[in-house]
């Protein structure tokens, strides 16, 4: 049994190695519960569902429920249908507010007399807030463990696991002059880069990741710029990653500045998120070398493109 379990783990690496740098962390990890099916399987009786015990973008390791003793290699396909259990937010909340509610008359009754006067005073303050708090995280636990899970779907095809969609629809429209983050995947640099190597023959050529030339006393930045439609007439978003060689801790995952094209070929128009309102106009521009930011108060920016690497670098 070792070693049928240890030959199929080996064999998903393969699978693995083999798979085209994803667009982003795998969206499960061992440990969690997940059923597969074919795509057509409506029946519960039909999925095979079980603890994960390994996981790649090509294919996982199941310990299936049905099959006590046995493990069952998936490989990720078009005719696969793939969930995973997810812990809704809602249970943590109801299982705290219930907790927090049954708790806090609990101190104002039961606990009140037992445990006499607090604070200085008569009065059952103490023992509300005190047994009302600990009710909160009891519920809270209760909540995680006994409340109702949801499925999730995960997106698979003959690739594996799919990386996230090049192009999205924000139901909701961002507006200037507050904090608006990244929340597609990880913010980080190794997962934009990967995105954008899934995506490379599909890109805009703004679209990358761009390191700014440190002037004066600037610190080296780093951005992400996407196509994103949250800012309504702005086709683009710059995402805020953490630059390996900054000694100051910049939010990772912010939104800094959108961009849309103008009539002019390679040019862009501008404009920071952090500002209320637009200050001047600002102008882009791509050239040989990489990106040139005209900004109004600040002054001209230079921007070089890591990822996707220009050619001859």
């Amino acid at each position: 049994m070792r070693r049928r379990r240890a030959l199929r783990i080996l064999a998903l690496g393969a699978l693995a190695s083999a798979q085209p740098l994803a667009a982003q962390r795998l969206p499960f990890q061992p440990g969690v519960k997940a059923r597969v099916a074919a795509v057509d399987s409506a029946s519960r009786d039909l999925w095979l569902s079980g603890k994960v015990l390994y996981v790649t973008r090509a294919g996982l390791l199941l310990d299936p429920e049905q099959r006590e003793g046995d493990t069952v290699a998936v490989r990720f396909s078009n005719r696969i249908r793939l969930q995973v259990q997810r812990t809704p937010a809602s249970n943590f909340l109801v299982g705290g507010g219930i907790g927090l509610a049954v708790g806090a008359a609990l101190g104002a009754t039961a606990f009140s007399s037992a445990f006499g006067a607090t604070w200085g005073d008569e009065g059952p303050v103490g023992e509300i807030i005190g047994f009302g708090l600990l009710g909160a995280i009891a519920g809270t636990g209760l909540g995680y463990l006994l409340g109702p899970k949801r499925w999730e779907d995960i997106r698979v095809s003959d690739r594996g696991i799919e990386p996230a969609p090049l192009n999205r629809i924000s139901q909701r429209k961002a507006s200037f002059g507050t904090a608006e983050r990244w929340q597609v995947f990880p913010p980080t640099e190794e997962d934009f880069a990967a995105f954008f190597t899934a995506w490379v023959d599909s890109l805009d050529p703004i679209e990358g990741i761009w390191e700014l030339v440190p002037s004066g006393i600037q610190e080296p930045q780093l951005v992400a710029v996407v196509r994103d439609d949250r800012y309504p007439g702005y086709e683009y978003v710059a995402v805020r990653l953490r630059h390996r060689e900054a000694e100051a801790r910049y939010a990772e995952g912010l939104v800094v500045w959108v961009m849309r094209r103008t009539e002019r070929v390679g040019e862009y128009e501008v404009r920071r998120t952090q500002r209320a309102y637009a200050v001047g106009v600002e102008r882009a521009a791509l050239t040989p070398r990489g990106l040139i930011i005209r900004d109004a108060l600040r002054g001209p920016e230079e921007w070089v493109k890591a990822v996707p690497a220009p050619p001859g670098r």
